[in-house]
């Protein structure tokens, strides 16, 4: 499968990423301690449905929510629905991908050090790499919408 067992570094919807098909891949190269979650980046509603079930109290809000995360209580999973802008347009493509800060734990991104451990760089010619925020997070249920970060 392509990208299978790929690191790419690629500038996401918010910051600097690392994304791959392969979740171990990405917290080995960062050096991440134990099982920590990623979150699960796709192209549309369709692929979120594929996924998980979206409360129904919570469905016109997430719809319209933009660099947002959304925990999954039933199943624990974090998807961010990308709808827009060039990194749509490579998830479109590609399909969906895990994703995380292109940063070793714990520390800032440093672009020598993430081109060193991506196995491949996306980027168009008109795009900088650059750091911003981090998408907000929420853990939601049937009930309740919880602000993580």
């Amino acid at each position: 499968m392509l990208f299978e067992n790929s690191l790419i570094l690629a500038q996401t919807d918010t910051t600097v990423g690392f994304l791959s098909k392969n979740p171990n891949l990405i917290n080995v190269k960062k050096n991440r301690q134990g099982k920590k979650g990623l979150i699960k980046v796709v192209s549309s509603f369709k692929e979120l449905s594929d996924e998980v079930r979206v409360p129904k109290k919570f469905r016109k809000y997430i719809r319209h929510s933009k660099q947002t995360t959304f925990i999954y209580a039933k199943n624990n999973k974090a998807i961010r629905v990308i709808s827009e802008g060039v990194h749509h347009d490579f998830l479109k493509r590609f399909k969906p991908f895990y994703s995380s800060s292109a940063n070793i734990s714990g520390s800032y991104f440093i672009q020598e050090v993430a081109e060193d451990l991506a196995d491949i760089i996306f980027y168009k010619k008109d795009i900088q790499f650059q750091e911003k925020a981090p998408s907000k997070i929420y853990k939601i249920n049937s009930l309740y919408k919880q602000k993580i970060r």
